[in-house]
């Protein structure tokens, strides 16, 4: 930290880089998950682009309140301006720990008021014809599962076939926080997931096909760009994946944007194949390929394109609805307050109303005459 306090007095944005890479070495210390700590990456380093180079130790509440101010003007939502104050926050108390700062400046700062929409969700013929539309097993096992357990999408992504009870139709899932428990299966979403499964004994569970890509085009500036991803090996052993672009040639060359595909086709194939992980192996399900997936299955099934977390909110009100109450809902969906919960209730209107016919006494003509008589 000695070398950080010299270093800021010379270059302050290379002070405020390594500041921000020692706080997310502490997040990872305390155990926060990679999804937390990349929200924070991208809050800190957004929060560094707007102060231009200032060093971070010497910013008060202005430039705090200054920068929600321009992401509320950017048009971002209540609920994304109050957790990059949330991550800022966590960022300024890591700098008083480290004694680099005296006061946090967010402490001046009051929280952003968060408007919170009720929850999409959707009815039991949506979901008929979502299970109808799948075209594949796997996409079925998906639809089956997160309308059987509520899950979250980081908790399906990580199931194991290793944490399946088959007999007690049961699967062990990670949620936030490292936290375990068990979720039911339905006897449709058990038989459906065992099929997908097969012979397969360990692994996740979910998994999809890495197939060649054909990568992309775009025309910049009167020239065809190609666009592809490689693998890139790390020092340390890993791989990630790297995005090249090329000039393909300028529109005299190459007229069209078929031409242009062609020419991107023609360069993939002179690069090795384990470069763009051609091997046609499985991996495990990404984000990105469960949200492609769900797209998928909404447009054949003709409703509109929804999110995998809106499943989370089908299971909640369906449960609702049938008859369960809040505390369990709450110990389904892994919630760590029944506060997460109840907004639930409110969107459940068949809830609603059944709780007024049963509580309250003018709800129908023989209570309302009764409370007249009375």
């Amino acid at each position: 930290m000695d070398e950080l306090r010299q270093l800021r007095d010379v270059n302050c944005q290379e002070a405020n880089e390594r500041l921000c890479v020692e706080f997310f070495k502490d997040l990872r210390v305390a155990g926060r998950s990679e999804f937390t700590i990349t929200s924070y990456a991208w809050a800190c380093k957004d929060f560094l682009d707007f102060i231009c180079g200032l060093n971070i130790t010497q910013c008060t509440h202005h430039e705090v309140r200054q920068w929600l101010h321009f992401l509320h003007s950017r048009g971002s939502a209540s609920q994304t301006i109050a957790q990059r104050k949330y991550a800022l926050s966590s960022f300024f108390k890591f700098l008083e720990r480290i004694e680099l700062m005296g006061s946090s400046p967010t402490r001046l700062v009051a929280n952003y008021k968060v408007h919170r929409p009720l929850p999409r969700h959707h009815s039991i013929d949506e979901m008929n014809q979502l299970l109808a539309a799948c075209d594949c097993i796997r996409d079925l096992a998906i639809i089956s599962t997160l309308w059987s357990t509520g899950c979250r999408n980081a908790e399906l992504l990580g199931m194991k076939i290793e944490g399946v009870n088959w007999t007690e139709r049961t699967v062990r899932v990670i949620g936030k926080g490292d936290k375990e428990r068990l979720v039911p299966l339905t006897p449709s979403a058990a038989k459906t997931l065992k099929e997908y499964v097969g012979v397969r004994e360990c692994g996740s569970i979910f998994r999809i096909k890495d197939i060649a890509q054909n990568g992309g085009v775009s025309l910049q500036r009167g020239f065809w760009i190609g666009h592809w991803r490689e693998n890139c090996r790390l020092r340390d052993g890993s791989v990630e994946r790297v995005r090249r672009t090329k000039c393909l040639g300028s529109v005299k060359e190459i007229a069209t944007r078929e031409d242009a595909q062609k020419a991107l086709k023609g360069l993939l194939a002179t690069l090795p194949a384990d470069l763009l992980r051609c091997s046609g192996q499985e991996m495990a399900l990404g984000p990105r390929d469960l949200l492609r997936i769900i797209k998928k299955v909404c447009l054949r099934a003709g409703i509109e394109a929804t999110y995998p977390h809106a499943f989370r909110h089908t299971f909640a009100t369906h449960m609702l609805e049938g008859g369960s109450d809040l505390v369990t809902v709450k110990e389904f969906l892994g919630h760590a307050t029944i506060i997460s919960t109840q907004i639930y209730a409110h969107c459940s209107a068949k809830f609603m109303r059944e709780t007024m016919m049963r509580c309250h006494p003018a709800w129908n003509a023989e209570g309302a005459a009764n409370a007249q008589a009375e």
